[in-house]
């Protein structure tokens, strides 16, 4: 999907009003850091701009020279690319830092300043990219919780649908790894009672620790 097609809302300047009515004039294009991409700057009746938009995008937007005039339509055109590339390098920095999902990633770019359509937009491609694997983030913290913290399924359940991850894919991973031996909650219910309770503890000290932990207690 060409970015310029996509649904996003006209971008806003820094004090949030659109930009409409306003002579508009390019004043440089110059390549830009990546290959098949330029910089252009707009000068919108003295109030100048610099945009970072594609090749392919600006030949779509008429391919204005320095010193031609663009209407309305070019310049707002310009100025979601110049948004949408700014919202994919927030996403990709973000992913950086480590594990998002979908739903997470669509909030921290909306905390940012990015509109939601776009923030959605933005996710969707880091998700066709490969950069987000629920799946798989999902049978990490779903190992790290039951084996290494010794967390009961209601435990770990509640905590990643906190997350934003979906209970049903929470369900279906928690299920894959117990068939798969990956855990075994029986096991590690009693390692936790070993490690928590003195030996002799009675039934109740043991069902409110595992209550507690996230545990059927039999």
């Amino acid at each position: 999907m060409a970015v310029g097609e996509a649904k996003v809302l006209p971008t806003k300047h820094k004090k949030g009003k659109i930009r409409e009515g306003k002579m508009r004039r390019i004043t440089f294009v110059k390549s830009g850091p990546a290959e098949g991409s330029y910089f252009v700057g707009v000068d919108s009746d003295g109030e100048k701009e610099k945009f970072y938009i594609s090749q392919t995008e600006y030949a779509r937007c008429g391919g204005p020279v320095r010193g031609e005039e663009i209407d309305e339509d070019t310049y707002l055109r310009m100025a979601r690319y110049h948004e949408y590339h700014k919202a994919k390098k927030k996403a990709l920095s973000l992913l950086g830092y480590g594990d998002n999902n979908e739903k997470n990633l669509i909030r921290k770019l909306r905390v940012a300043g990015f509109d939601p359509d776009l923030a959605r937009i933005v996710t969707q491609e880091m998700v066709s990219l490969g950069y987000i694997r629920e799946d798989d983030q999902l049978r990490r913290l779903i190992v790290a919780e039951a084996n290494g913290k010794l967390q009961g399924p209601n435990k770990i359940f509640q905590k990643l649908v906190a997350k934003g991850y979906s209970s049903a894919d929470i369900r279906k991973i928690m299920e894959e790894l117990v068939d798969e031996g990956e855990i075994n909650f029986k096991s590690n219910a009693m390692r936790l009672i070993e490690k928590k309770l003195p030996e002799g503890a009675n039934s109740e000290e043991k069902k409110t620790l595992l209550y507690k932990n996230g545990y059927k207690y039999d």
